[in-house]
């Protein structure tokens, strides 16, 4: 069963996971069982109750679901100041792609820039040499070392056109050549996460403004579908924290992305933070849809919590602790148990069984 860290840091705006708890029980003479389908579009609870006044025993299964459909857009700044950035996100990009290869959503990836000057730029997929022998302009399953291949990708150069043009570019990508030279990238029934990536703030020069982007993007989807808007960006500016080699006269920037991220909701982090693994686990979380904290619906002993997480044939038992591997955490306020350093596997079934605490 493979892992993946789950870090937090200060430069993060954590969007809130949503959670579905859908129950069926059976009262049973000594306890009680509940099975929970968990995904990450609506939210619901079934109470529970214990059969006798003796000791009671609760037993929750949980199946860990994360979208069927994801499409990630990766939107990289490719002008004079963005090398070493692209080089930390190519770097990185196995924090990203860990969590999409540990689910069982059909995805796909692709990867555009700012750049909405020259034709062979201004919204078109970008692809690299082995993609294109294989005509392939996105990553999707049948792709050949996926993480190598978008690594590849994040490094698209810094001879791009100086006015940087995210908003306008993914908006280009996903609505103007949806149909034409980007074909097949974008699909209506999949949840959609855009992932911007630059040192300096929109400049479309008002072709399309901020409030129109996020108008369109929140009427994009015809049903329930999740879209997310995530920046990497230069919110102020910057400290000692930020990359050396970069000149010292950045004025702050970011705040159309920010505000698209506000409102669509999503992730956003300082680009000038050196912590890019805990921003691509964080963003690659959440857009997989994968959950590490699960609601008990009973209040237990805590003493007395059996959790296993179980993945075909086999299964593992976690210990509760501060531990790097194989355990968890109980949140009493919460009533809830959270893995301490990686979601459970998509299709996986985490088991929980538990002594009913008295009333």
């Amino acid at each position: 069963m493979s892992r993946n860290p789950i870090l937090t840091t200060p430069a993060l705006n954590i969007g809130t996971f949503r959670r579905a708890v859908l129950g069926l029980s059976l009262g049973l003479a000594m306890g009680c069982q509940a099975e929970h389908s968990v995904a990450n579009h609506s939210e619901s609870s079934q109470e529970l109750g214990s059969a006798t006044n003796e000791a009671s025993y609760q037993l929750e299964r949980f199946v860990q679901e994360g979208p069927s459909k994801l499409d990630v857009l990766f939107v990289v700044d490719d002008t004079s100041t963005m090398y070493p950035y692209q080089t930390l996100l190519a770097a990185n990009m196995d924090r990203f792609m860990g969590y999409l290869l540990d689910s069982s959503t059909d995805w796909h990836v692709g990867v555009i820039t700012t750049d909405m000057q020259w034709p062979n730029e201004s919204g078109r997929l970008r692809s690299t040499e082995a993609m294109r022998a294989q005509g392939q302009r996105y990553l999707d399953e049948t792709t050949p070392d996926p993480i190598g291949t978008l690594a590849e990708l994040a490094k698209q150069g810094t001879g791009g056109y100086g006015f940087e043009s995210g908003l306008l570019a993914s908006y280009t990508a996903l609505e103007v050549l949806r149909h034409f030279y980007n074909m097949g990238f974008y699909r209506e029934t999949a949840d959609l996460a855009i992932i911007v990536i630059s040192d300096e703030e929109d400049q479309n020069h008002g072709q399309i403004t901020t409030s129109e982007y996020i108008s369109w993007l929140e009427n994009l989807k015809p049903g329930n579908e999740k879209v997310t808007f995530n920046a990497i960006v230069q919110p102020d500016p910057p400290t000692e924290s930020r990359l050396d080699g970069l000149w010292d006269s950045f004025e702050p920037t970011a705040y159309e992305y920010l505000a698209v991220v506000d409102t669509i909701g999503g992730n956003s982090a300082n680009i000038n933070w050196m912590s890019w693994s805990e921003t691509l686990e964080t963003i690659g979380l959440e857009s997989s849809g994968l959950l590490s904290e699960f609601f008990l619906a009973q209040h237990p002993v805590q003493e007395t919590l059996e959790v296993t997480v179980t993945q075909g044939t086999q299964t593992v038992a976690f210990d509760e602790g501060d531990c790097e591997d194989d355990c968890y955490t109980y949140d009493p306020i919460q009533n809830s148990i959270r893995f301490n350093n990686y979601p459970p596997p998509g299709g996986s079934q985490i088991t929980v069984k538990y002594e009913l605490a008295a009333e």
